[in-house]
């Protein structure tokens, strides 16, 4: 039977932040044994058979064995994350600085975070039952935990068995690993760094009255928890699998730590600029599914690796809101080998070039299943798509109306795509693929030119013959496509254009216009 720590939010709502200070949807099982170390060293009911200062015998044993087995998996409530963090409070509070000569009584700010609405008790989830001596310990340490993230986050930690979880813990951290959450988990040694920055903090001889003496120069700061003893694994949904019924069945988000605002008309310039930067990371013998070069006697394939800009504020379903990224593309036929040479690049990749200014990209990345990228429709009523920032004719098209030429430039466009799925037939005849496609469901709902004095900007290399006139719109792909799925249209797909994004989250524009 499994057993499970259960955390219930009286108030409903889970509040903290991450490393980098942005809010956290849900706390790591490395926040909750942070939780259990301070109770177990400070709490009444943990420490009421103790005879040591510190954390007791039995309660160090439990720690211990939490280390060495970690959870399997855990069990998650309906959530909705907060998104931001905001100063909302200034006071005083004691603090002087002293600025120009002078030394002032300053105002502090405090920085409050939208918490993650919670709809029901969280669980983390151990296979067997806990042996006898380290429920018992934990379930005195449990007692003690009055907070879990903010000290405004208050909590219930309980034991309970026979709960079943919603989500699995990934014994290992699998970069190629479809979809799921990135969470730190403790492993041995965690409790022992812990004390080790506890009594660094807190020496047990007093300083000196000169070593103790305020600074009027700096203002006042409390330590982050050290890394040392976290590893990351993944939280992926149970019976969560990827498909490879779209275009680009995984999603590497890489955060952009640095960098400057890009523009619309920038995102092909920022999508070369990346892939330069990892074929040059690469070095020779770059894998012609990254290049997008081909022998000529190998028939290139529909789709090959694709790289787009995500501006901060897109509605993702992993929670990639926060900060800018750097999406990569990774299409359903490409080979582990190739994968590996990738994932090894992006190990090494930190900072990218560009006419626009330097990148600092972030060394947490996370990999997404491309099936359920983004958010489902709030509305419930048919997905909307729209080109963002706009795509590029991929042939000539002809018409009576222009409504009739836009027709058969994306259905053409969006044929090119689909065409390596499996089950479908593409037809190569333009009045032919248009026709099928709009019998499953392809529908124009707008489409135009762009207006703009650089079309160039919007796409990397094209048909000497073929002017380049680059143009938005809104569709509906019906059941091509799962709702959720990340595509991409048109000539500059792989590099920067035609990324179709959900278009009911986008009248104000934010992927459109970033």
């Amino acid at each position: 039977m499994t057993s499970a720590i259960t955390a219930t939010w009286p108030m409903g709502v889970y509040l903290g932040h991450g490393r980098d200070r942005t809010p956290e949807a849900i706390p790591s099982f490395g926040r909750l044994y942070s939780a259990l170390v301070h109770a177990a060293a400070t709490g009444v009911s943990s420490r009421q058979d103790a005879d040591e200062e510190g954390i007791s015998a039995s309660a160090r044993r439990s720690l211990q064995w939490l280390e060495q087995n970690p959870p399997i998996g855990m069990r998650l409530p309906l959530l909705q994350p907060g998104r931001r963090f905001s100063s909302v409070a200034y006071r005083k509070e004691g603090v002087f600085k002293t600025e120009g000569g002078d030394k002032n009584y300053k105002v502090t700010e405090r920085t409050v975070g939208e918490g993650t609405a919670v709809s029901g008790p969280m669980s983390w989830i151990w296979q067997d039952t806990f042996p006898h001596e380290v429920g018992s310990a934990l379930d005195k340490i449990c007692a003690d935990v009055g907070c879990l993230g903010e000290a405004s986050s208050m909590v219930i930690l309980e034991l309970e068995t026979g709960v079943e979880p919603t989500h699995l813990l990934t014994a290992t951290r699998g970069f190629f690993t479809p979809g799921g959450t990135e969470i730190e988990v403790p492993a041995p040694g965690r409790l022992e760094q812990l004390e080790l920055q506890h009594a660094i903090a807190r020496p047990k001889k007093m300083p000196t009255a000169s070593a103790d003496r305020h600074s009027f120069s700096a203002m006042p700061s409390s330590e982050s928890p050290v890394t040392a003893g976290l590893v990351k694994r993944r939280l992926v949904p149970l019976g969560h699998q990827s498909s490879s019924d779209v275009p680009w069945d995984r999603v590497i988000a890489v955060p952009i730590e640095h960098g400057p605002r890009v523009r619309a008309e920038d995102h092909v310039a920022f999508a070369v600029a990346m892939h330069r930067a990892l074929i040059s990371v690469i070095g020779p013998g770059a894998p012609a599914s990254v290049t997008g070069r081909y022998d000529e006697n190998v028939k290139p394939p529909p789709n090959r690796l694709a790289i787009h800009y995500l501006p901060e504020g897109a509605p993702t379903c992993e929670g990639l809101e926060h900060v800018a990224h750097a999406l990569l593309l990774l299409p359903s036929d490409m080979s582990i080998p190739d994968m590996d040479v990738l994932a090894e690049a992006l190990t090494r990749l930190r900072v990218v070039r560009s006419r626009m200014g330097k990148f600092v990209l972030a060394s947490d990345v996370m990999f997404l299943d491309g099936a359920r990228f983004w958010k489902d429709s709030r509305s419930g009523n048919p997905r909307v798509w729209q080109i963002s920032p706009a795509a590029v004719p991929e042939r000539w098209a002809v018409g009576r109306t222009q409504a009739d030429v836009y027709r058969e430039t994306i259905a053409w466009s969006v044929g090119n795509v689909l065409k390596g799925l499996p089950n479908l037939e593409i037809p190569d005849n333009a009045t032919l693929r248009l026709e099928k496609l709009t019998e499953l469901g392809l529908e124009i709902e707008s489409a135009k030119p762009l207006a703009t004095r650089h079309p160039a900007k919007y796409v990397h290399r094209t048909n000497r013959n073929l002017p380049v006139i680059p143009y938005v719109g809104r569709i509906h792909l019906g059941e091509l496509l799962p709702s959720t799925a990340i595509t991409a249209i048109g000539q500059s797909r792989h590099l920067g254009g035609g990324l179709l994004v959900p278009g009911e989250s986008q009248e104000g524009s934010v992927c459109s216009d970033a």
